[in-house]
């Protein structure tokens, strides 16, 4: 699972949708805890990226609810064309149903305090 997270991760910054740094912190975070869940590497990865941005924290719902204008806030000029590589794997996070496993998931880690 771990190798999966990371091999999205990485198509989504050869995409620019992400910085190399937040995939690092995402690898990092899989180094403290190998069994993590990939919701809370992605959401780690995510949060970093946030963090780039200006913002502190992360709402999954924003994410869950529509991933790929989520991201768009911080693309290259041409958002869409970037996004064209990854758009289908950004969009199969759209569920905003999914919001109660993230919380689980986040409740279980130990990466998280």
């Amino acid at each position: 699972m771990s190798h999966e997270i990371l091999s999205l991760l990485d198509r989504w910054v050869e995409a620019q949708v992400l910085r190399p740094i937040d995939r690092g912190f995402a690898a990092f975070l899989l180094q403290q805890d190998p069994a993590a869940d990939s919701k809370v590497i992605l959401a780690g990865a995510l949060t970093s990226w946030r963090l780039g941005l200006g913002h502190v924290c992360l709402d999954p719902l924003e994410f869950l609810t529509d991933p790929v204008g989520f991201l768009h806030l911080g693309m290259p000029e041409d958002p869409q064309e970037a996004m064209d590589p990854v758009r289908s794997e950004v969009s199969a996070f759209q569920d905003p149903s999914k919001l109660s496993e993230w919380a689980q998931a986040f409740q279980a880690s130990m990466l998280i305090g």
